[in-house]
């Protein structure tokens, strides 16, 4: 058998990533326990990489369970130096997409709107109730967006 650098990477969630920074061309592995044991006593198993000519590489975990990465020169001259890490796999999802304000705003007007206009006679037509941290960003804008289409609005600016 030949000399090989291992590590146990422990219990992985599939869609996590392996990545591994290597000084030179080598062969990766990824193997679970049952072939890790295998290719430890030089018997036939199964892993996911290969021949890593670039670096860094990355191997997906195909799916969740124990892990471990093999690093070795089998059929190669030379050494090589290795590190690794594991990227968790929520860290590669996309972000929500980002929600304008503004436009949440412009919602909350049209639909206070077609309120206002249906509504019986009443001294407000819109009563604003808000978090202090939010009165820049949300209520202000609100109530004012309001006022400009012509909606009686109950703001603490307004009335206090």
């Amino acid at each position: 058998m030949t000399k090989f650098l291992h590590s146990d990477l422990g219990y992985r969630t599939r869609g996590d990533v392996l990545e591994v920074t290597l000084s030179s061309a080598t062969n990766v592995r990824l193997l679970d326990s049952n072939n890790f044991r295998k290719y430890q006593r030089g018997e036939k198993h199964q892993y996911y990489g290969g021949l890593a000519r670039k670096s860094p590489i990355r191997i997906p975990v195909p799916s969740s369970g124990y892990w471990y990465v093999v690093v070795d020169m089998q059929g190669l001259r030379g050494s090589t130096r290795a590190s690794h890490r594991v990227i968790n796999g929520s860290a590669l999802r996309p972000l929500p997409p980002i929600r304008d304000r503004r436009t949440d705003i412009a919602e909350i007007v049209d639909n206070a709107s077609k309120f206002a206009q249906a509504a019986d006679e009443r001294e407000f037509d819109v009563f604003i109730s808000h978090a202090k941290e939010d009165k820049d960003a949300v209520a202000r804008p609100l109530a004012h967006a309001l006022r400009q289409r012509e909606i009686s609005v109950w703001h603490d600016e307004f009335e206090l």
